[in-house]
């Protein structure tokens, strides 16, 4: 039989761990869409809604 050692790691073993970078992505996602999001409702405060219904039209009359 083989046996298993398990190590208690230290706090300063843990706190030298690397974090995942899992965080970082997602802020950065939420960032780049939030600033997508914020560049559609000023476009849309500025020109009005009919730019966007046009285009909307015409993407869907080009799918046919």
């Amino acid at each position: 039989m083989s046996a298993h050692r398990t190590e208690q790691l230290s706090p300063e073993q843990i706190s030298a761990r690397p974090e995942s970078a899992l965080p970082t992505q997602i802020a950065i996602g939420a960032a780049g869409i939030s600033v997508f999001l914020a560049i559609g409702v000023f476009l849309w405060m500025r020109h009005g809604e009919a730019i966007y219904v046009d285009r909307l039209f015409s993407m869907i009359a080009n799918c046919f």
